[in-house]
Order: C-alpha cells, then structure tokens, then sequence
C-alpha cells in the first residue's frame, strides 16, 4: 500500500499540465542532434527545469550533424509515378541518381541469390519484420553497398507507415510505406524491369549537441545520487519520442520541490540519443549523449569517488499508454512488483535477467550503475501500437494523452520516492547473486567465483545499515554487471550473464561431435547456424563481418566490452565440402579452444575483480 505522504506527493502529479509541458516542448521541425533546433530545445529544457533546481546548465559535447532534407523516389519506366512519401534515413549516404530496381528480400546475402544481372548501380529494396530488426539495418546497408547497389530502400512488413532510423548507412537510403513497397513489387512481377530515380537530401557537418544537466542537493544523504534522465533530440515532432518523458521528469521536479529529497537528484535529460555519432564509431544505438555524460562522469558512476550512483531511472515515449513495461536489473525485481501491486496497474516487469534493451540507461549500466527503464509494452492488446507511429510524422501531439503522462508519472515518481526515501535503497542482492551464480557454469573458475560472491554476499548482510554498506553493496553489484558483459551478446540487444559463451562454446562442441563422431557434416553445418555469431556469419557476406569486427575494435562504447566475436567464416567454407572434415573439426577445434581461453580470461577477470573489492569495517 502507498504510505499516506506517498499518496499526498503522487496527487501533486497532473497529467493536464504535463500535457501543457509537452505542448511547450515540441516543435514542428526535428531537433536532430548538433543542430541549431536541438540547442534550442535544449534551452527550452534547461528553463523549464531551472526553477526547480539548485542549479542547472548545458554541458556541451561534439557529435557528427546529420540534418535530413526531402528524399525523392520516383518510377521512370515502365510506367512513371512519384512515390510519396520517400524518407530519408536518419544517417544514410547523399547522393542521387538512376537505377535498376531489384527486390533483396530481407536484405541478407541470400536476398541477392537469383537476381539476374549485375547488381552494380542498381536500388535495392529490402523489407524489415519488426522492430527487433532495427539492429539489422545497419549490416543490410553495408550488404548493399558491399555489393555495388547504388541506393538501399526498406519498409517494415509488419508497420503502415514509413519511419526513419538509425544504422551505419554509407549509401542513399530511403524508407518507405508498406503499400508502395506493395505497388514496386507488383512493378517486378509484371515487368521484366523497372527503373527507378532517386535522391537523398542530407547534409553532414561538425557540431554541439547538449546535455541539460540539473540538481537537487539532497538533506540527508547529499553524496548519494538518484540520476532520472530522459532525452530531447527528436526525429520529427517527437511528441512521445521522448517529450513526453520529459514532462514525466518535471513532474517529478515538482513534487521534490515540495519535500526535499534526502538524496540529490541529478536530472539529465541527454541529446544525441537518436543519433550525432559518426558512421561506424561510439555508440551502440548511438546514445551519444549518455556516452558523453557517463565518460565525463565516468569516476562518480565507477565509484572512485566520495558520491555514491544509487540509480538510474530513464524514461522513454511516456505519454501513449497507461501501462507501460518496466525494465529493471535482477535486484531491482522485488522493489518493481511491489511498486506495480501498490499502484494497481496492469504492468508488466519484464524479465530482469534476460534481454536489456538499448536506451540511455544502457550507457550508465555497462558501468554497473543499478537501473530502471520504462517504456511502451510491445505485447498485443497494450502499447504496440505506439510502435506503428515510431520515429514517423504521427509521433505528434494527438498521440499524447494526459492520463498516460500522468500514470507513468506517477510510477516514476513513486520509484524515485522510494529508493530516495529508504536508508538502504531497496536492493535484492541475494537475487542478483543467485542469478550470478546459475550464469557461471561455462566458466573454468565457477566454483570459485561462485565462493567468493558469498562471502561478500554474506559480509555485507552483516553489516550495518549506513554509507560503508551501501558502497560494499555497490562495489559488488558493479562487478557483477561489468563482468557480465564480458559475457554478453552485443548483435540486435544485450542479454546479461553468460548466453554468449554458453550458446556458442555449446554449440561449438556439439558441431564438432557431429563432425568427427558421427560423421554427419549437414548437421553440423546446422548446428553452427543455431549459434549467434554462425547465424551473423552465414547471412552477410565477408564486407559485413569486416565490418562488425572492425568496429567492436574502434568505438568507445564497445571498450567497456569483452566479449569476444567468433568469425566462423572459414568453418563454413569447410564444412560445404564433403572431404573437408578434417579441416573442418581443425578449425572448430581452433574455435572452441579460443573461446575456452577467452572463457578463462573473462572467469579470471571476473574473479580477481571480485578479490579486489575492499570490505567495509564491520
């Protein structure tokens, strides 16, 4: 049940005037990252944030401007027609021109089998399934432009609308609606060829984008920090995507303004989270601005330092639905559902231990700051429809709604109450180890590891309630989560703990059994596909990987990564050819006994970070 000063705060909460706040927030034109709208924006954030605030400023940080004009696609034979509306992608290749239109499927290599002709110059139209797609886009530009294709087109099977979003594109690339993918198809099946003219209005430049960096001192414990973030840089009106989750953010201001926090509140509501990075570099999902702040910051959200990161609580598209997900990490689990029965809301707390989705929560996570996420369901019947409308013009002011805003305002709120309130925050850092513990096994070292996370699980339950047990607690729930990505697999999401080495190193060894002892190289062959990297390898071509590999070697982002890539490129060259076997069982032998090593490393590593932290005097 809500305690009845958590039910007095809440009611402040208005949905009307966070309405009011979104209308003042948007703008009809993008604030894309870098750009002059988006230091606008941010201006209009900082003064809306401001009288709530103890102090409250821009921090600027470079990022690479990718201003959008008007695409331009249209048929010139057989038939001529324009077709409307053309988008340009959010970072894509300028340029324009005259081409043969050739339909790739899914944009895959095998989308490329039985084209007649050279593919050189030609426009490739590619369809997309879902939203978990997005990851893809990137790898099917470099597909294209790998092979020659002049100008890339895609559409989403599954959504109405033509929207835009962010992939390493090198090439003009257009998005379009599902029923002028339809009419370009029926062009192909009717006629043997079909031209098309494109072009793609976009400019690069240098540029500032800007974090709007704001803090409540806290009364009780000051050097303790509850960061809540948001983001201003919008494709289009961006509405929900993310104003909307601003106006929560002030929401939450004005209910601290009216009893201070014990702990200081840092708001930060990031630029460049949709995009202000340069092809190929920084950012997964290009946060550039949380990868800014949490470089700058790196000492504090590390712990080197005298303040303590309790949280982070990021909020994304908070105005479309009164029931959004929520994400959190495992020893947030308990603390979420209680939050969900005491509000009685139809929420779901998504698999704490499973997927984690890239937003600017992500950035402050890798550093192994706890974390809590909120966004719009994606299961039928509750917030996939927003999903229809992302990164597209009806991302405007129709699509916002007072009782979603205040809703989620209110879970927002009571969240931040919460961990602001208790002189523990609410971790369950018995199931945080558990979950530590069953993801180990891939490990050489796991019964060790395994001992001493209880010992340090066993010393902090000894200790005190205070300071020296909150950053014990800390110390050790940051080497958990940065060991952990040493483990995870970073294509199309991140999953926590050990699936990469378990998937793979299983998967490995299982092909090879097929291999050397039952001699059956098709299931082999089968098996290696079932794996991560085998299912990466065998759908691009060499171009792709090239580049995967290149760019987990030059991206801050993926420093703060060990997970190692398996290029099985060679395994799957052998095991097409019947007398290759023994080759073949080589070159997995070779793969398993690299990814065994790298399996000790990331066990050693994970152990001696464990050795290291430091007790606190009991």
């Amino acid at each position: 049940m809500l305690t009845s000063t958590e039910a007095g705060l809440l009611g402040i909460i208005s949905g009307r005037r966070a309405k009011e706040h979104v209308v003042a927030l948007v703008e009809p034109q993008e604030r894309i990252a870098g750009s002059a709208a988006e230091r606008e924006g941010a201006e209009k954030v900082r003064d809306l944030l401001a009288p709530f605030m103890d102090h409250c400023t821009l921090e600027g940080y470079p990022v690479n401007v990718y201003e959008r004009g008007e695409g331009q696609l249209e048929v010139v034979s057989p038939e001529q027609c324009v077709i409307r509306p053309a988008m340009v992608n959010a970072i894509s290749g300028a340029g324009s021109g005259v081409g043969r239109l050739i339909d790739v499927g899914d944009g895959t290599a095998a989308g490329y089998l039985g084209i007649d002709g050279d593919v050189q110059g030609c426009v490739a139209l590619a369809t997309l399934t879902d939203l978990a797609d997005l990851a893809r886009l990137g790898p099917i530009a470099t597909e294209a432009h790998a092979r020659g294709v002049a100008c890339l087109l895609y559409h989403f099977r599954d959504r109405p609308h033509p929207s835009i979003h962010v992939g390493d594109v090198d090439i003009p690339t257009l998005t379009i609606s599902n029923d002028s993918a339809a009419y370009l198809r029926s062009l192909l099946v009717q006629h043997t060829e079909v031209t098309v003219r494109y072009a793609s209005g976009i400019t690069e430049a240098d540029g500032l984008s800007y974090n709007v960096v704001g803090a409540i001192r806290g009364s009780v414990w000051p050097n303790q920090i509850i960061y809540v973030t948001s983001h201003l840089d919008t494709y289009f009106q961006g509405a929900n995507d993310n104003n909307s989750s601003t106006a929560v953010l002030l929401e939450l201001a004005a209910v601290l303004q009216q009893q201070r926090p014990k702990r200081t509140f840092m708001f930060v509501v990031f630029g460049g989270e949709e995009g202000g990075t340069l092809r190929g570099s920084e950012s997964i999902y290009h946060d550039r601005g949380s990868l800014a702040f949490t470089e700058e910051y790196r000492v504090v959200l590390e712990g080197q330092s005298r303040e303590l990161p309790v949280a982070v609580i990021n909020g994304e598209i908070l105005g479309f639905n009164t029931d959004p997900a929520i994400h959190g990490t495992p020893e947030f689990e308990r603390f979420l559902w209680q939050a969900v029965a005491d509000l009685s809301t139809n929420r779901r707390v998504l698999d704490t231990g499973g997927f984690w989705t890239g937003s600017d929560h992500l950035c402050f996570h890798t550093l192994g700051v706890p974390s809590l996420f909120l966004m719009p369901d994606m299961e039928p019947g509750t917030g996939e429809k927003y999903w229809e409308l992302y990164h597209t013009p009806l991302d405007n002011l129709d699509t916002v709604f007072p009782e979603a805003l205040e809703a989620n305002a209110r879970l927002f709120t009571l969240l931040a109450l919460r961990l602001d309130e208790a002189e523990m925050p609410p971790y369950a850092l018995g199931d945080l180890v558990a979950l530590a513990r069953r993801n180990l096994e891939v490990l050489p070292n796991a019964e060790a590891i395994s001992a001493v996370l209880g010992e340090h699980l066993a010393r902090i339950e000894r200790l005190p309630a205070g300071e020296p047990a909150l950053r014990e607690q800390l110390a050790l729930i940051r080497v958990i989560f940065t060991n952990a990505y040493s483990f995870a697999s970073i294509a199309g999401g991140l999953r926590l703990m050990c699936d990469y080495f378990t998937q793979s190193l299983t998967g490995l060894r299982e092909a090879y059994y097929l291999a050397t002892v039952d001699g059956d190289l098709n299931r082999a062959r089968a098996r290696l596909l079932n794996t991560p990297d085998g299912r990466f390898t065998a759908s691009y071509s060499s171009a792709v990987i090239d580049d995967e590999i290149a760019r987990r070697g030059r991206t801050a982002f993926y420093a703060r990564f060990h997970a190692p890539y398996l290029d099985l490129r060679e395994a799957l060259r052998l095991v097409a050819d019947p007398q290759q076997v023994d080759a073949f069982a080589r070159e997995l032998r070779n793969q398993i006994d690299h990814l065994t090593r790298m399996a000790a490393e990331a066990g050693a590593r994970y152990e001696r970070d464990l050795r290291a932290l430091q007790p606190a005097s009991e």
